[in-house]
């Protein structure tokens, strides 16, 4: 009964996951909530959502529409492990939108994941990183309409993001989209 004791150690890590990812979430409640500008506070909110989750870079883009109708997504804010930034890379300011290759999928309110090395023809995928060897992308929506997304990378395995971990990812998007309509009300 190996196969058992290990589902269950399985399990067990993925519903500790889940907790660490809700309480995170419950921090970057009050993180946005606490500040008078959103956007000021997201690279703190994304580190601890990162964190939690734990993956190697977390990024914020909202949707934006082209001058011929193409669909974008346009990096606002993220956050990258402070072991891989010291050893790969800098965060770069991305100034051009990225392709939406999976917006119909977004704006209809499902999160995909996906491991980049095994889909032909999506290198350059919606807002993952070109380092990322399984994404997890989580839309924002805002009273029912579709205005970006969050995204999860793991730069260092591929792994599975398995259904409740997702919708604990998709929490923390709602709670992002809640703080984005309140200042949008307040503003």
């Amino acid at each position: 009964d190996l196969a058992a004791a290990a589902e269950g150690i399985l399990n067990h890590q993925s519903l500790q996951q889940r907790e660490r990812l809700l309480a995170a979430s419950a921090l970057a409640s009050r993180l946005l909530l606490g500040s008078p500008d959103v956007m000021k506070a997201m690279p703190e909110v994304l580190r601890v959502l990162g964190e939690a989750a734990q993956v190697d870079r977390t990024a914020l883009a909202f949707s934006e529409v082209g001058p011929n109708g193409e669909k974008w997504l346009k990096i606002k804010a993220e956050w990258v492990s402070e072991e891989l930034t010291d050893t790969c890379c800098e965060i770069a300011e991305c100034e051009e939108p990225l392709s939406d290759q999976l917006c119909s999928m977004l704006m209809s309110g499902k999160s995909i994941v996906f491991c980049p090395d095994t889909m032909q023809g999506f290198d350059s995928v919606s807002i993952t990183s070109d380092k990322a060897r399984t994404s997890a992308i989580v839309p924002i929506i805002v009273e029912g309409e579709y205005v970006g997304a969050i995204g999860f990378d793991d730069w260092q395995r591929v792994r599975e993001f398995d259904s409740s971990i997702v919708s604990a990812l998709e929490i923390a998007a709602g709670l992002v989209g809640a703080a984005l309509h309140r200042e949008r009300l307040l503003g």
